[in-house]
């Protein structure tokens, strides 16, 4: 067992998204430490958020606004009342709570809409893989296509399967998904709207039970008096409870208490739900904070479960309740702090650093896909584009066609491609070992390309001209739909 490596992010995340959690519960008046009965199917994620109101002339990331505030606030003046997280979120259901039983009247309800840049991200591929992710400032608001569903006084809002009617980008994921990912989403009202009382938003991910077994005070000799208490974020806390206390100890709220320690560890046991995500990519990780007397650290439940977390620097030992081994017959193997393992790096020279780079494919762009020569006779919308090896293709989107050079672009997809196979096994794909391009003269239109395989060399030339008419795209006979 050894001391588990901080990432800096994971250390970033939690102090975030603490500081988001502080930030709507003293808006909506909600305890961190609500005593809850079960398990919930889906986990709520709106109070790890922020209740905002938008207007299109202010900055993205509108105004802060309780429900009281936007019910009595004029239409044309405020007209739409939503969630802001600072991680995107998986948004699979949204439950609207009125003040009175819900009206069914359809113009009445509520259009939902949410932010997007860049989700679904293009699938990513080498030489480079970047994880793009959306950010508060750029991205637009997209309407959803909803199913509503009416639930006394609730209004219950889920999605219809992603499309690219929807979001152009639905075409980048395997197949059509029933939850949004966001930074924010929001109701925008039309016209007249019945008072809310509270937005509540469901992720796919679900709620599990976990019970957890801090210990603290884990020297010899240790004569403290420690003060805590704890928080969950995307989670909730059950209970809390005893381990190893006298009667000098004692709970100081629903999740505080004071340990007075004799110089042996005390502790708590925490009985939480945490979050069991479904979708890669999640932002749902439950993450726990304890502040005490002695320091505040953070950890991750889902480090947790693969085994003992050890603290040094606060003493404390954090494991799950039913494990028989606590930190005093533990077996620790103690590891290199972060500042040490830096000091024992070799120097950072520009060889190391050339030796640490991976190879990259010089046959790829930076979206995976095999480089290309553009091909075009002057001036005209036709551009062809011939691959390394000698493959050629059109595509509608890269030629950029319109109206009525794309109604001349009838084939499916967007792009008609000519492979070119040699050898007595067609082979379409040649590698940078065996194949090599250039340009007529270094500079003509005529792209060459040079293959050998099975004893043979082929040589390919590619160019473009018009089937008929002047080429010269200042002659007066020279028509732009010439193919």
């Amino acid at each position: 067992m050894g001391y588990p490596s901080v990432l800096n992010k994971r250390l970033f995340l939690s102090l975030s998204c603490l500081f988001v959690s502080f930030i709507l519960t003293a808006q909506l008046g909600i305890s961190a430490t609500t005593v809850v009965e079960k398990e919930s199917v889906n986990m709520n994620i709106t109070q790890f958020g922020t209740i905002k109101s938008w207007d299109e002339t202010t900055d993205a990331l509108g105004q802060s606004k309780s429900y009281k505030e936007f019910n009595i606030s004029p239409v044309s003046d405020s007209s739409n009342v939503g969630i802001f997280w600072w991680d995107a979120r998986d948004v699979q259901r949204i439950e609207v709570i009125y003040d009175t039983k819900v009206i069914s009247d359809v113009p009445m309800f509520p259009v939902v809409q949410y932010w997007q840049h860049t989700w679904p991200e293009y699938p990513p591929g080498m030489p480079t893989i970047e994880d793009m992710e959306d950010d508060p400032w750029q991205g637009t608001w997209v309407t959803a296509d909803t199913k509503a569903k009416v639930k006394g006084n609730t209004l219950i809002f889920t999605f219809k399967p992603l499309s690219t009617q929807e979001n152009v980008h639905a075409d980048y994921l395997p197949g059509p998904v029933t939850y949004r990912r966001t930074l924010k989403v929001r109701l925008l009202y039309s016209g007249k709207r019945q008072n809310i009382k509270a937005i509540n938003v469901f992720s796919p991910s679900s709620e599990k039970s976990s019970s957890i077994r801090v210990e603290l005070g884990c020297k010899e000799n240790n004569n403290l008096k420690i003060d805590g208490s704890l928080e969950v974020f995307n989670g909730r806390l059950k209970n809390i409870s005893s381990w190893k206390w006298d009667k000098k100890d004692k709970k100081t709220g629903v999740n505080s208490w004071e340990l007075n320690l004799s110089g042996n560890p005390k502790g708590i046991i925490a009985n939480i739900y945490s979050s069991a995500t479904t979708l890669p990519g999640s932002n749902d990780e439950t993450v726990v904070t304890l502040r005490t007397s002695q320091g505040t650290f953070s950890f991750s439940v889902s480090d947790l479960e693969k085994g003992p977390i050890y603290v040094p620097y606060f003493n404390a030992y954090i494991t799950k309740s039913d494990d028989s081994v606590s930190f005093l017959n533990a077996k620790l193997v103690k590891g290199e702090t972060i500042r040490e393992k830096i000091e024992n790096q070799p120097e950072q020279t520009y060889d190391r650093a050339r030796k640490e780079i991976p190879h990259l494919d010089p046959l790829q762009d930076q979206n995976g896909n095999r480089i290309y020569l553009p091909l075009a006779s002057d001036a005209s919308w036709q551009k062809f584009a011939v691959e390394w090896g000698g493959n050629i293709f059109m595509d509608k989107a890269l030629a950029k066609a319109q109206d009525k050079e794309l109604t001349r672009c009838n084939w499916a997809g967007d792009r008609l491609t000519w492979k070119i196979g040699t050898g007595t096994e067609p082979d379409f794909d040649r590698t940078e070992e065996n194949c090599q391009m250039s340009v007529f003269n270094n500079y003509l239109p005529v792209v060459n390309s040079r293959w050998r395989q099975d004893g043979l060399n082929y040589s390919e030339e590619v160019f473009t001209t018009m089937l008929h008419g002047p080429l010269s795209p200042s002659d007066p006979g020279r028509n732009e739909q010439t193919p």
